[in-house]
């Protein structure tokens, strides 16, 4: 069984019919036909370019979790030296990886720990830019050449020197009352502000 998950994810119930079906009529050639148990796999070879991305996204994330050390823990190692931590206030979030990862889970979504980590660490260092006062993870939209990660928060408006509509609800009221961030990938740690809603 543990062969027909591994090798054929998508439709093992299917393959474990057809191989119970082999199994009684006791036929070992035509099953192990079946199952292609001699065949060698194909494994990707070396990729440059993969290799890149890979090595580029393994120092955006280090470079964001780098600073994550216990400021207990810091003073051990260096008793002499202040916390090298970074010690600015974040504003207040859910923490994604232990309590609201369950609910994604029971609704059938997951990123998976490591981008819920990821997410986490990219939404304090949103809050720390921005001086929003709460963030929360809004949602995901796929796309078919990027995907969009949506942060929703309360924040000042920006300094604007544009002229706005006399009807437009201002930062903090009706259709407006939270911001929007938005980024493609949150080890990128780029988050761009949306635009507040005119009629």
């Amino acid at each position: 069984m543990d062969f027909l998950v591994v090798n054929y994810p998508t439709d093992a119930l299917s393959k474990f019919e057809e191989v119970s079906y082999l199994i009684k009529q006791g036929d070992e050639a035509k099953l192990r036909q079946f199952l292609k148990t001699a065949e060698n796999k194909r494994y990707a070879a070396h990729s440059d370019s993969t290799a890149k991305a890979t090595k580029q996204f393994l120092e955006r994330a280090s470079a964001m979790v780098s600073n994550a050390k216990p400021a207990s823990q810091a003073n051990a190692e260096n008793p002499d030296e202040e916390a090298a931590t970074d010690s600015t206030p974040v504003c207040y979030m859910p923490d994604l990886i232990q309590d609201n990862k369950a609910v994604y889970q029971w609704a059938g979504i997951s990123f998976g720990d490591q981008q819920c980590m990821l997410l986490q660490k990219s939404m304090q260092n949103l809050g720390k830019q921005s001086g929003a006062t709460k963030l929360r993870f809004w949602g995901k939209i796929n796309c078919t050449e990027r995907d969009y990660w949506v942060v929703e928060g309360i924040a000042e408006a920006p300094v604007d020197e544009t002229e706005k509509p006399a009807d437009m609800e201002l930062r903090g009221q009706g259709v407006n009352e939270f911001a929007y961030w938005v980024c493609n990938c949150p080890s990128d740690n780029k988050w761009s502000l949306l635009p507040d809603l005119v009629p």
